[in-house]
């Protein structure tokens, strides 16, 4: 779809960064609000910068968005922490280097009603692999299914073309991962490492049983670009997945979590989520960010 932002489609680039901010708001602010907004309409081109706008943002504008709902936080059996970001922005590129300025560029023009609060360095791990080894994004839809599942083709002006994303940051936990030997990792997953094969007897706990995508009622497809995250040594997955509403990620993440049945995924053995948002992530008008949704 030729309105929606580019980068959401195109393949995962070598190095990235997500930028998440806090929004620094009160009622008599509205218009530097806006000003803002209008800042990042410049700043985001849709290919190499992406950006979403979380659940503080459309609260300060009075905008309620079909499709959007607050983010899961289920207590038990798992606990999955909910952390309302204002806004994300994903800037990709080859270079490192050229990604720091462009996130100082960010940072500066939008403060000081956006803060950053939250910073992930994402680089490509062995041609889209988890940093665990296992290929993440093995259901995505292909071709024409790509656009049906991540974005809206219906709707007014500044909704069509749009899409919505959960966002999580998974930590995992390095020295549980080295007590398993590789057979005991695959039951987890529900997967091989090696050459990404389904386990016909994975348990019911595996992660790919907790999450098949068409077990659902509805289906619960997602578009998956997730990445691999390092900070010194710690290190984990950031999880992206887009859709045309947040329902197939509240969907998953419920039966993950054994609100459903009881029964955790085992992957939570193995990683701890950190956070987690949802962002409406505007389409492309001539060029900018398209935001006659929010009346800018």
């Amino acid at each position: 779809m030729q309105t929606a932002q580019p980068a959401i489609c195109a393949p995962l680039p070598l190095h990235a960064r997500v930028l998440l901010f806090d929004l620094q708001f009160s009622n008599r602010q509205t218009a530097n609000l806006t000003t803002a907004l209008r800042h990042l309409q410049d700043l985001i081109n849709g290919k190499d910068r992406a950006a979403g706008l979380g659940w503080p943002v459309l609260s300060a504008l009075n905008a309620r968005l079909d499709g959007l709902q607050p983010f899961p936080q289920p207590l038990s059996p798992a606990f999955i922490p909910a952390t309302p970001y204002a806004l994300w922005i994903w800037i990709r590129g080859d270079e490192a280097g050229e990604i720091f300025h462009q996130s100082r560029q960010c940072i500066n023009r939008l403060a000081p009603t956006f803060r950053l609060r939250a910073v992930r360095e994402l680089a490509l791990y062995a041609e889209g692999r988890d940093l665990t080894g296992y290929r993440d994004g093995t259901e995505n839809p292909s071709g024409d299914a790509i656009s049906d599942t991540a974005f809206l083709h219906e709707g007014s002006p500044g909704m069509r073309g749009s899409s919505f994303l959960a966002l999580q940051t998974w930590q995992h936990d390095w020295n549980a991962l080295d007590q398993l030997n590789e057979a005991s990792r695959n039951l987890i997953i529900g997967r091989t490492q090696r050459d990404d094969h389904e386990i016909a007897e994975a348990p019911a706990t595996a992660h790919i049983r907790r999450t098949a995508q068409e077990d659902f009622q509805p289906e619960a497809f997602l578009w998956r670009r997730s990445m691999p995250w390092i900070h010194v040594m710690d290190a984990g997955l950031l999880f992206q997945a887009f859709a045309a509403s947040v329902t197939a990620f509240a969907a998953q993440i419920h039966r993950m979590s054994g609100q459903e049945d009881g029964l955790v995924d085992e992957l939570f053995r193995i990683s701890t989520p950190i956070d987690g948002a949802y962002f409406w992530c505007p389409p492309m008008h001539h060029g900018a960010l398209d935001l006659r949704q929010l009346a800018i």
